[in-house]
C-alpha cells in the first residue's frame, strides 16, 4: 500500500520484486481494502486504471515549478509514477 506524503491519496501495489527497482510499481485494485479506507472518509483510493494512465499536460496544471522540473527530468509514463515517485 502506498500513501502520498502531501495528499490523502492511497494506492495498492504488489510487493516489490527483489530483482526489480523499488520504483517499478505494479499497481493493483483491492476492493475490500479500498472500501475500508473510503469508509474512513479521509483517504482517496486511486484505482489501477487511473494510475496506469498516461499523464497529460492538464494533469500538471496545479503543480509547483519544482515538481514540473522533476517531471521533465524523470519523464514518468504513468500518473501513478507522478503521484508516488516524484
Amino acid at each position: 500500500m502506498l500513501l502520498n506524503l502531501h495528499s490523502p491519496n492511497i494506492a495498492f501495489t504488489d510487493p516489490p520484486d527483489e530483482e526489480e527497482p523499488y520504483w517499478d510499481l505494479r499497481f493493483r485494485d483491492c476492493s475490500s481494502l479500498a472500501e475500508a479506507f473510503c469508509g474512513l472518509e479521509i483517504y482517496h483510493v486511486l484505482n489501477r486504471k487511473h494510475l496506469e494512465a498516461h499523464p497529460s499536460a492538464d494533469n500538471y496544471r496545479r503543480l509547483a515549478k519544482v515538481e514540473t522540473e522533476q517531471i521533465s527530468y524523470w519523464n514518468p509514463t504513468r500518473i501513478g509514477d507522478v503521484i508516488f515517485n516524484f
